[in-house]
């Protein structure tokens, strides 16, 4: 059986882009500077807003659409940006009643520059409410809404990375339990 120029391509793509291993990294780092004060707004209330940057701890990867238009083996999975990127977060719970509690988070994460593989990360932000139901000293449960938004990452020499880009809405229910009055 003779071979066509098409299928030997598809094959080898299936080598550069489908492999098997397991991919194992860590993620950057970051590290904060916060003020937190308590009863700003409404007593019983705790507000806290931090800045800090991340610390390019994360693996990354050359830019795998240059690297698969020439036939070599590539990852498009990134740890980390490999860059000092600022971030911020404030958050921001607040008691409605002896029972029950209501709390937003929000966080952001800006890329500004690219690392030296030529990549820069996309913008993140993170939105999250949570409404939560004291049931008693040692049971809790809680009801919560999260938005993430991550915008598109780019490289150098090949542009936008077709990869990124998402938005994502997630709910959740928790149930909480105090195991000992010290923890």
């Amino acid at each position: 059986m003779s071979s066509s120029p098409g299928r030997d391509a598809a094959i080898r793509n299936g080598f550069i882009h489908h492999r098997s291993e397991r991919y194992e990294g860590f993620g950057d780092a970051e590290l904060f500077v916060g003020w937190r004060r308590r009863d700003l707004l409404v007593d019983g209330s705790t507000f806290r807003f931090s800045l800090g940057m991340t610390l390019p701890f994360g693996d990354t990867e050359e830019d795998p659409w240059e690297l698969g238009d020439v036939g070599r083996e590539h990852l498009h999975v990134q740890f980390g940006n490999g860059t000092f990127d600022p971030i911020a977060d404030i958050y921001m719970g607040v008691p409605l009643s002896q029972h029950l509690a209501i709390s937003l988070f929000a966080k952001g994460r800006l890329p500004f520059y690219e690392n030296s593989n030529g990549y820069t990360g996309s913008p993140e932000a993170l939105l999250a409410s949570r409404l939560t139901y004291l049931a008693s000293k040692k049971l809790s449960f809680s009801t919560g809404v999260v938005a993430q938004y991550q915008g598109y990452s780019e490289w150098d020499k090949t542009g936008r990375d077709e990869n990124s880009g998402q938005f994502s809405v997630l709910a959740s229910l928790g149930l909480g339990y105090k195991v000992s009055e010290t923890m």
